[in-house]
Parts: structure tokens; sequence; C-alpha cells
């Protein structure tokens, strides 16, 4: 898996952004799960949560887009983790 750039999307209701951004399948092989987890912190640095999204049967050579519902004030994330199934 490869993970693209990503960044935090701001919406105009506070407490209902996302983690925005692209993971593709490098692989030869179909992936049946695969979930990207990010650490959220606020604008002082302070970890207040975690954003997760999943894609399910991702081919080989396909990009997924993904948007990790990322809840309170959130100014940056960064990513924990990739997993696979």
């Amino acid at each position: 898996m490869q993970i693209g750039s990503y960044r935090v999307e701001r919406d105009v209701t506070p407490g209902r952004n996302k983690v925005v951004g692209t993971l593709t399948n490098v692989s030869r092989v179909r992936i049946h799960a695969t979930r990207v987890s990010f650490r959220l912190f606020d604008a002082k640095g302070h970890a207040i949560g975690r954003a997760v999204d999943e894609v399910h049967d991702l081919g080989p050579g396909q990009t997924w887009k993904f948007h990790a519902r990322a809840r309170g004030n959130v100014s940056r994330a960064r990513l924990l983790r990739v997993e696979t199934e």
C-alpha cells in the first residue's frame, strides 16, 4: 500500500472535519480490507482523538480516496497506521 498526501478538511459546521487523501494498492493482489488511522491534534498540538476510514475489495493498481471523520477542533493529523487483510 502506498499512502499519498493527506490533509484536514474543515467543515463549516464546527466539529465536522475530515482527513482526506489517497491510498493506492501497489501490490499485484486484491486486498480484502484496508483501514487507515490518524491521530488528531488541535491548534496547540494536543492530541484530541483519532480518525479512521476503511475500504473493502481494493484491486491491484486501484486508488482509494479516503474521508476519515475527524471530530473536534482539528488542526492537523498524523498517520498512525495502514492495516490490510
